[in-house]
């Protein structure tokens, strides 16, 4: 774990650091997508794949986060890239320089900085590419990865909002115990990775809704931090 300290914050903006058991050089940034955390199943499992082969990972929380809004002495919300992009490249270029002052790396061999965002931490990466290649700023790394970036992210708020009102199409009658099936039947799935036994199964609709659910819930957490903040 690491931390930085950007202009005008409160608190230092706080990092996760895997490394592997010999290290070559090589790193990777890791931006993950709306309201995930750092240390998320989905950022760790990813981790793991490339530390297995050698590189070190270095992942900071979403943009679209209460950990990473609340420790960057932000004064507008979250959520337009060609925006957050200017505040998270000071970010990622002091959570970099850090980052080789405490964990130093080999120097022979390939010397590789790598960021790689998923879904809207890949959008940020490519409006961060982009500032590069208009020569707007100095981006410290060698390649960007865009995994998953939604081609038209409007459309796909719109759609993730749809997938959030299908209780609405339940029968009124059941739709409160419909619900709260659903939410059984993902913490069955999370206690499924502990313990033996067949995990329960989503439908279709039911996996919808607990993706709209999840953004949902990372809007309340950011407004709820946003109110702590202003």
């Amino acid at each position: 774990h690491g931390s930085v300290r950007l202009s005008g914050a409160k608190d230092r903006l706080p990092y996760t650091v895997w490394l592997p058991k010999k290290r070559d050089g090589r790193v990777i940034f890791l931006l993950p997508g709306i309201g995930a955390w750092r240390e998320s199943a989905e950022m760790a499992a990813l981790a793991e794949l490339f530390v297995t082969r050698g590189w070190t990972v270095v992942s900071v929380s979403s943009t679209y986060s209460p950990d990473y809004f609340l420790h960057t002495g932000s004064t507008w919300l979250p959520g337009r890239p060609s925006v957050d992009c200017i505040e998270l490249e000071m970010a990622m270029g002091l959570v970099k320089a850090d980052v080789e002052r405490r964990f130093p790396q080999k120097l022979e061999g390939p010397q590789e900085t790598v960021v790689v965002g998923l879904s809207l931490g890949a959008i940020n990466t490519l409006h961060l590419a982009a500032r590069t290649q208009r020569r707007e700023s100095a981006w410290p790394f060698n390649r960007d990865v865009a995994i998953n970036p939604p081609v038209d992210p409007w459309h796909a708020l719109r759609v993730i909002d749809s997938w959030f009102d299908i209780p609405m199409t339940w029968p009124e009658e059941t739709r409160a115990l419909h619900v709260q099936e659903s939410l059984r039947k993902v913490a069955g799935l999370i206690e499924s990775k502990t313990v033996s036994g067949a995990p329960p199964n989503l439908t279709l609709e039911e996996s919808r809704f607990i993706v709209g659910l999840n953004i949902r819930l990372a809007l309340a957490n950011l407004l709820v931090a946003s109110r702590e903040e202003f």
